[in-house]
C-alpha cells in the first residue's frame, strides 16, 4: 500500500516537472543558437548518436567508463554513487575540458569543430543511456520512479552543461539562459493553473 502511494506521488511529481523540462529545453536550445557556427555541429553530434543508438550500437561501454569512475569517487555514499554519475555528464565534461585546454593553451587549430561535434554526440549518449539505465532499473508497471528520476536528472544535466558552456564560450550566457528558463517555466505553470477547473 505504502509503495503504491509513493509510486503515485512520484508519477504526479514527474507530470508536474514536464512544463519545467519543456521550458528548460527550449531555453537551452535558444541559447545554443548564440554559438553561431558551433550550434549546427552540436546538433549534428546529437543526431549522429541517436542514429547510432537506433541502427548500430549504443556505445554503452564508453558510457559505463565515466559512470564507474564517478561511482568510485563517491563510493563513500551509496546514494551519491548512484545519483552523481547520472546527474553529472562525465564524458561531455571531459570533451569540453579537452577542447578548452586545446584552444586556450596550444596552437592547435581546426580541431574545434570535431570536438564540438563529439561534445554533442557524447551529450546525447549520456542523456539517452542514463534514461535507459533508470528505465531498466524500474520494475514498476507505470515506471513512476523512472518518470520522476529522469525528469530531475535531465534538468540537472542541462543546467550543468549550460554552466560549462557558459564558462567556455562568452556568447553562451548562463544568466540569460537561466532567466529565460525561469520566466518561461513560471509562464507555463501559470497557464496550466488557470486552465485547471478548480472547485469554486
Amino acid at each position: 500500500m505504502g509503495q503504491g502511494i509513493l509510486s503515485m506521488i512520484k508519477f504526479l511529481v514527474g507530470i508536474l516537472l514536464l512544463p519545467a523540462i519543456y521550458a528548460l529545453t527550449v531555453s537551452f536550445w535558444m541559447e545554443l543558437e548564440n554559438l553561431g557556427k558551433l550550434y549546427p555541429l552540436i546538433c549534428s553530434g546529437m543526431l549522429a548518436y541517436v542514429i547510432f543508438y537506433i541502427f548500430l550500437f549504443a556505445l554503452k561501454g564508453v558510457y559505463d567508463i565515466g559512470h564507474k569512475v564517478f561511482s568510485e569517487i563517491f563510493s563513500f555514499s551509496e546514494g551519491l554513487s548512484l545519483i552523481v554519475p547520472l546527474a553529472f555528464p562525465v564524458i561531455p565534461f571531459l570533451v569540453l575540458s579537452i577542447l578548452f585546454l586545446l584552444t586556450q593553451f596550444t596552437t592547435v587549430r581546426g580541431i574545434e569543430r570535431y570536438m564540438v561535434f563529439l561534445f554533442g554526440f557524447t551529450l546525447a549518449m549520456h542523456v539517452v543511456l542514463s534514461a535507459r539505465t533508470i528505465y531498466d532499473a524500474d520494475s514498476n508497471v507505470i515506471k513512476a520512479h523512472y518518470f520522476f528520476s529522469m525528469g530531475l536528472i535531465y534538468i540537472a544535466n542541462l543546467l550543468i552543461i549550460a554552466a560549462l558552456l557558459g564558462m567556455s564560450y562568452s556568447n553562451f550566457v548562463f544568466a540569460e539562459f537561466f532567466q529565460r528558463f525561469r520566466e518561461a517555466g513560471i509562464a507555463h505553470y501559470q497557464f496550466l493553473y488557470h486552465k485547471i477547473p478548480w472547485p469554486r
